[in-house]
């Protein structure tokens, strides 16, 4: 039996295990953050630039443009997420290491994820609530690769002793010894790392101006604009004077037309759409001299849904218990995280993450 405060979610639309599927994406997933959600990476002076995590070399790309008839203030507006919200969404995965080399693109959907987030903010006090739950794991950056398309569920949970925010992931699966078992395993993905902040499109502008009607490139996008319905595409990656290379792009994709908030909240709000790019996922070869290749991913809200809350009960938010706690260790040489996008305190000796002690 499932812990109660989890979600227990349809199990309909579960691909086939494929033991080759484990080995060969095992670092698949970019993006979450999104969703994780993800940060998205510095590099230079900090508080400067914006980029991709060991981003190869490759030529400039064009320069960002505004939708038609739109500008900067117009996409800006509105686009700030409300106070409290939950959103249905779906995740796309890339199939690249299944398909035969040269081949295009290919791309699973796995549905049925869910994410719930509060924003509260009184005089020198801010705190957020982010839960994201999800049907498959994603084998994102750090994630242990036992988590790989079983349930999970990502929390950032406040620490009340240093003040700051941890970074968890949840995971349940049978015992493979006694099916009938479940078993209940945590693992700790960082330390200072807090959930993404509710002005995130507003914060891209200050670094990256752009308002775009369509992603630049599609080569990793299998998902765009839905038909016949605007949306506004930031970039999350590079700056004006340095973007990223074109097909290594990230974005944040909101709904151009905003929605009422719940009563008595009086503001307009442009439903979330999809976080998309390589942001800041990194595949290393696994033998040298090959260059890294950047994995794309892509999360589509069913903006439809998209509910806003005057509120959430606490128990949503409560870490759940009765998991047992993976052993990790440091992991060197990652980049700060990005306080464009998420509430991390970078002076308080920055973030810290966590690799599973017997991952490679």
């Amino acid at each position: 039996m499932l812990s109660p405060t989890l979600q227990e979610f349809p199990r309909n639309d579960n691909p086939k295990p494929q033991t080759t599927r484990l080995v060969v994406l095992a670092l698949l997933l970019a993006t979450i953050a999104a969703v994780l959600m993800l940060p998205v990476f510095f590099r230079g002076e900090p508080g400067n630039q914006t980029a991709l995590a060991r981003e190869p070399q490759a030529s400039p790309s064009p320069t960002p443009w505004l939708s038609p008839g739109r500008n900067l203030k117009d996409c800006i507006k509105d686009s700030a997420w409300p106070t409290a919200f939950e959103i249905p969404f779906s995740d796309w995965h890339d199939e690249r290491f299944q398909i035969p080399p040269g081949s295009p693109p290919q791309y699973g959907e796995w549905k049925g994820n869910l994410l719930r987030y509060q924003y509260l903010e009184t005089p020198g006090i801010r705190t957020a609530y982010f839960r994201s739950q999800w049907v498959h794991c994603p084998n994102l950056t750090g994630v242990p690769l036992t988590f790989f398309e079983k349930p999970c569920e990502f929390l950032f949970p406040f620490n009340p002793t240093t003040h700051q925010y941890d970074a968890y992931v949840y995971s349940w699966h049978p015992s493979p010894s006694h099916p009938s078992t479940i078993v209940k395993m945590s693992f700790k993905l960082a330390s200072n790392f807090g959930p993404p902040v509710p002005d995130l499109a507003a914060r891209y502008q200050a670094v990256l101006p752009s308002c775009l009607s369509d992603p630049l490139s599609h080569e990793n996008m299998p998902v765009w604009s839905p038909p016949g319905v605007a949306a506004d595409w930031f970039l999350t990656s590079g700056t004006a004077a340095s973007p990223a290379p074109t097909p290594e792009m990230g974005y944040y994709a909101a709904i151009a037309t905003p929605v009422p908030g719940a009563s008595p909240d009086p503001r307009m709000y442009k439903p979330p759409y999809s976080f998309a790019g390589s942001v800041p996922g990194v595949h290393k070869p696994e033998t040298p001299p090959q260059d890294w290749k950047l994995i794309p991913g892509q999360i589509v809200y069913d903006w439809k849904n998209f509910k806003i809350m005057q509120s959430f009960d606490p128990k949503v938010f409560a870490p759940p218990v009765g998991y047992q706690e993976i052993e990790g260790k440091p992991e060197a040489g990652v980049p700060k995280v990005c306080p464009v996008c998420h509430l991390t305190d970078e002076k308080a000796n920055g973030p810290k993450y966590f690799i599973e002690k017997r991952r490679p």
